[in-house]
């Protein structure tokens, strides 16, 4: 995680996801002003069920309870 993190930071991407399904986690992290990389969002399954949406993707909203699901 840590290499691709650094490696979509240095080339500009927007917005990365990291889906983390022992945990129930996502993570968003949104490239800010400084062409860092700020978190956008953190939802665990357990704590915060309230849909993501994509600033870059117009219309992708994923629902953490539909993603977690059949996760055992």
């Amino acid at each position: 995680m840590s290499d691709k993190f650094s490696l979509y930071e240095r080339h500009g991407v927007r917005e990365y996801w990291v889906v983390d399904p022992g945990n129930r986690a996502v993570q968003v992290w949104r490239l800010g002003k400084a062409a860092r990389f700020e978190m956008a969002a953190l939802r665990e399954f357990v704590r915060d069920a309230s849909p993501i949406t994509s600033e870059v993707l117009e219309g992708f909203i994923v629902d953490p309870t539909e993603l977690f699901e059949d996760v055992e």
